[in-house]
């Protein structure tokens, strides 16, 4: 009789374990169900103050450059040099067919001859008294006139011939040899060595109020497509092309040992002095959603939002936000790629 009540007993003891372990068992099966949380780094949205870049095509020349001319027109008898040649101070580059200008300084010099004989005649009849005072000052102011003629002539032959005026390069002829040219009218174009380089931009009227003379800038040229080169605005135009309706602005390059050539083009990046106080984000968050739009992933509560935001200008490698972010925004900065709907997040934060 106690063996038969052993069994049940120990029968219905199996039976409670059993239950336990299976209990036990789905517990776990479940908890290991459950998708791990993934980690995230974020950030919280402020506004700072910032400089938006002004940006535009630009055009690489030497800081001074002098166009040469005669003082007189005719025609042009030669031009010693060519594009690109080195001259040194004082070296002759072009010159007039002074012929005709040589026979006005031949006429101008017998004129002043004649002037001083008359002059000596007429004071040795006003020693015999033989004609007036008024006459002799006559004679002397056509002296003067005569020689104040020579000197006039002498000046134009020797503004007849173009001469370098310091050490430098050629960069341009603008006439040749047997043109007849006209009195100040260009010939070739002069840029003195030892000179800065300075890129010409021309910006809108929104543009131009942005920058000042001084604000610091940001060349990049289609020649050295790898390099940045610094530089400082110099020269903002007051008045817009009659025919661009832009302003020609100036931005003188900081290095000028490098060899550069007048002509060639890129871009200048102006930063304004006066900053303004933007929100921005890293432009890694943002996944593009269309012109001036795009997505970023904001945290709500243990999990994440996919929010539309309207973005603006780039400055360097961060994006102008302009609406749809409110500041203190939590977002996400890294971890976003892994991220799928309902998954659930663990915050770290990075301090940017």
């Amino acid at each position: 009789m106690s063996q038969k009540v052993i069994i049940p007993l120990a029968a219905a003891a199996m039976l409670i374990l059993a239950l336990i372990f299976t209990s036990c068992g789905t517990g776990t099966t479940q908890q290991q169900g459950l998708p791990p949380r993934v980690k995230v780094l974020t950030s919280i949205a402020v506004t700072a103050p910032v400089s938006i870049p002004v940006t535009a095509p630009c055009l690489l020349s030497t800081e001074s450059e002098i166009r040469l001319s005669f003082k007189t027109g005719g025609i042009i008898g030669s031009i010693d040099v060519r594009e690109g040649d080195l001259v040194t101070a004082g070296q002759r580059l072009a010159s007039l067919d002074l012929s005709e200008i040589n026979s006005m300084v031949s006429q101008h010099r017998l004129a002043l001859e004649k002037a001083e004989r008359d002059l000596e005649r007429t004071k040795n009849l006003y020693a015999d008294n033989a004609t007036t005072l008024q006459t002799v000052q006559n004679v002397e102011t056509a002296r003067d006139m005569a020689e104040a003629a020579l000197e006039a002539a002498l000046f134009n032959r020797d503004r007849s011939v173009i001469e370098a005026p310091a050490n430098g390069r050629v960069l341009r002829k603008l006439a040749e040899t047997g043109e007849i040219t006209a009195s100040g009218h260009p010939v070739l174009l002069f840029a003195p060595t030892g000179g800065g380089w300075v890129v010409t931009a021309a910006l809108s009227d929104k543009q131009v109020v942005r920058i000042a003379e001084g604000d610091r800038a940001v060349v990049t040229l289609d020649a050295f497509p790898q390099e940045e080169f610094e530089a400082r605005v110099t020269e903002t135009s007051h008045i817009a092309s009659p025919y661009t309706g832009t302003f020609t602005t100036k931005a003188a390059l900081t290095v000028s040992d490098r060899e550069f050539r007048t002509g060639m083009t890129g871009r200048v990046s102006i930063y304004p002095s006066e900053r303004e106080h933007l929100m921005t984000v890293p432009i890694n968050v943002l996944t593009p959603a269309g012109e001036n739009a795009a997505y970023i992933y904001t945290v709500h509560g243990d999990g994440f939002r996919k929010k539309r935001v309207t973005t603006g200008a780039i400055t360097g490698n961060r994006v102008v936000i302009t609406g749809g972010l409110p500041e203190g925004t939590l977002y996400i900065t890294e971890g976003r790629h892994q991220l799928s709907p309902g998954s659930k997040i663990e915050l770290q934060t990075e301090k940017e």
